[in-house]
């Protein structure tokens, strides 16, 4: 009992930043959708020319032309309130009031957004004027003219970077901004090519200069925990542990394998897509687990785990990781410069991070390299798999269940009962296969088998040549 109401309780709390950080969000992230709000006069130039570009989605969020909004917001409101709409549940698409913080007071706004789930590039631009907001779908490369009196004004967007006095059109890989400057005549001046995140990526699109390939490591997590079951995965792809899941594991995989980047990407989707289905059904599987009282009985009771694959559960993650896919590239890739080259990428997933992984590989496999794969504690892991011919190494560790000598009932993962990777076995002696929990490691039973913060022995205990080291 100790051991569930400690583990549970770490479940719980260990996810608990994860309600802290809902409203922040980071420029640096990848996704399919970049937003911009600004003010307009009644000649539809840019007020003052402040255009806000503050975060990157992955869902369509517009104003409801059904419902009239209640209330007259800022921008920042405005915008606290559509990044607050996409941690919601997507069974309601229609929404009409928010709660947001305001001078150290929670309050109330009444404002009817939409919102569609992302498929491909493209932003979505609010503009204020006469007092009254309006949201409007647009392409991912947005186009700004700047006259000859610096007064700014959008003409239009495309899914192209076009700079006619350059002779040069681009398919764009994301969110640019190309601005025109304009002389007294009106003609070209010039024009400059941004990135969302304001990065000026104009000389390496007209000198065509090229990137050198690098070696990515992208971190694939599983459940947050049971504070986090209704915050569903928003698919944004980060250069922070937003979510502090890992434990400084992470940190252990960065140092063994000194990548040029680190990605995160979120695979939690609800406990209604494990193989528990409900959390009735993960407390029963464990006290069964933990009423054995003669060695003897323990292989019958492996039957207490719930290892029957939630079919519907795991193809619902590996969708979703796909649509983390076609953020990461867009993360990956912010310049034009780079669309021709294959970038090395490395992957570690966890749990249900498992199922959203190969989604992600599906989605990404043609633009990029693969190096090796590591699964820790992967749910359902013998129901699918990839082509692992693509990648260098592929690598499983967990609790061993399914192979000769298991371990006993009290010491396996029951929050993810582990089998091997479908597939693994076509990867040759020493570049893949299984690296099982030390007979001897303090930690284990049906909760800490399972968790991140228990995976420190691959690094202290697995050495140089033997099953599942890491190294470059």
């Amino acid at each position: 009992m100790k051991n569930f109401l400690t583990g549970f309780l770490l479940l719980v709390n260990s996810y608990v930043f994860s309600q802290e950080i809902l409203s922040h969000t980071y420029q640096s992230t990848g996704a399919l959708v970049s937003y911009y709000f600004w003010e307009e006069d009644s000649n539809s130039f840019i007020i003052n020319n402040e255009i806000d570009k503050p975060y990157v989605q992955n869902y369509n969020i517009i104003i409801s032309t059904k419902n009239k909004h209640k209330h007259s917001v800022s921008t920042p409101e405005l915008s606290a309130i559509i990044a607050r709409f996409s941690y919601v549940k997507t069974a309601k698409k229609e929404k009409n009031y928010f709660k947001i913080q305001k001078e150290k007071k929670k309050i109330t706004i009444h404002y009817p957004l939409i919102r569609t789930e992302a498929e491909n590039l493209g932003s979505i631009i609010y503009i204020k004027k006469n007092e009254q907001w309006k949201s409007q779908s647009f392409s991912c490369v947005n186009y700004f003219t700047v006259t000859a009196d610096n007064e700014w004004k959008h003409s239009h967007s495309n899914d192209s970077i076009i700079l006619p006095k350059n002779d040069l059109t681009i398919r764009s890989n994301g969110q640019f901004l190309v601005i025109t400057y304009l002389m007294k005549n009106g003609e070209i001046d010039k024009h400059k090519v941004f990135s969302y995140a304001g990065t000026d990526v104009t000389d390496y699109i007209l000198e065509k200069k090229t990137m050198l390939s690098q070696r990515v490591l992208v971190f694939a997590n599983g459940y947050r925990g049971p504070t986090s079951n209704k915050y569903q995965s928003d698919h944004l792809v980060t250069n922070k542990n937003r979510y502090f899941y890992w434990f400084k594991v992470d940190d252990q995989f960065i140092e063994r394998l000194k990548p040029s980047e680190s990605f995160y990407i979120d695979g939690s989707m609800g406990i209604n897509t494990s193989n528990h289905k409900t959390f009735t059904g993960f407390v029963v599987s464990f006290f069964r687990s933990r009423l054995v009282f003669r060695k003897n009985w323990s292989k019958k009771k492996f039957e207490s785990l719930n290892s029957s694959t939630n079919i519907e559960g795991f193809q619902k993650r590996k969708d979703r990781g796909r649509i983390a896919g076609k953020a990461f590239l867009t993360a990956l890739c912010n310049s034009p410069a780079c669309q021709n080259t294959k970038d090395t990428i490395d992957i570690v997933c966890h749990s249900m991070g498992y199922a959203y992984a190969l989604g992600f590989i599906e989605e990404i496999k043609t633009k990029v390299t693969f190096g090796n794969m590591y699964v820790l504690a992967a749910e359902a892991a013998c129901y699918d798999g990839a082509d692992w011919s693509q990648f260098q190494q592929v690598w499983q560790y967990g609790s061993n269940l399914d192979q000769p000598n298991p371990d006993p009932i009290w010491e396996q993962d029951g929050v993810a009962p582990q089998c091997q990777v479908k597939g693994l076995e076509v990867m040759s002696p020493g570049k893949g296969g299984r690296a099982f929990i030390p007979k001897d490691w303090p930690r284990k039973n049906f909760i800490d088998s399972h968790q991140p913060y228990n995976f420190y022995w691959i690094f202290e205990r697995i050495l140089p040549g033997e099953n599942g080291y890491i190294g470059k």
